[in-house]
């Protein structure tokens, strides 16, 4: 009679851990679809953040080039520079003419110092960003390896105890390592 009555307890235990064996996967399939989806975001924003810092360099050496090619105008333009070339006759004629083009070369040398500053505070802010997302991914990690924890030890089980429920689902490859990193640990514990 006792083989009768532990056959429904063994068919119940038997229903409950292919239960828990179910809750396990999904809350794994959900763990490692939350932390793709995670990785993809921070993929996305390094290449951002790589995007900008090229389009950063390209537009500071481009004002960079713009600011000294001014310069070179504005000295070229300068009456000093008219004298130093020797034309002072012609500096008199065309005097007002070459101051508009100073205020003009000086203006535009603003306008590339102005912008150069911008670029330098978008380069900061993208810093920023980086270092954001960094933080982030070591955030992410962390998440990842407590999210292992706590599936590795629900329910109140132990490591010993955890290791010999998921026994069932791993493969037998799997299962030959593991047998043999124990019997070589086994070996390095017990001398022969």
């Amino acid at each position: 009679m006792q083989a009768c009555t532990q056959c429904p307890e063994k068919d119940r235990a038997r229903k409950r851990r292919a239960l828990d064996r179910e809750r396990l996967w999904r809350a794994r399939k959900e763990t490692w679809e939350e932390n793709l989806a995670l990785r993809r975001q921070l993929a996305d924003v390094h290449h951002q953040l790589r995007n900008l810092k090229e389009n950063y360099t390209e537009e500071l050496s481009f004002w960079r080039r713009r600011a000294l090619e001014l310069q070179l105008e504005l000295t070229a333009v300068s009456p000093a520079g008219a004298k130093s070339n020797g034309d002072a006759l012609l500096m008199s004629a065309s005097q007002e003419d070459s101051q508009r083009q100073a205020k003009q070369v000086a203006k535009q040398l603003e306008e590339i110092e102005s912008k150069t500053a911008f670029t330098k505070a978008s380069k900061e802010e993208a810093e920023a960003r980086l270092a954001q997302s960094e933080l982030l991914s070591e955030q992410l990690k962390d998440q990842a390896s407590q999210q292992a924890v706590e599936l590795l030890t629900r329910e109140g089980l132990g490591p010993a105890e955890t290791f010999a429920r998921s026994l069932g689902e791993v493969e037998a490859p799997t299962l030959r390592w593991a047998q043999h990193q124990i019997e070589m640990r086994w070996r390095q514990l017990v001398p022969s």
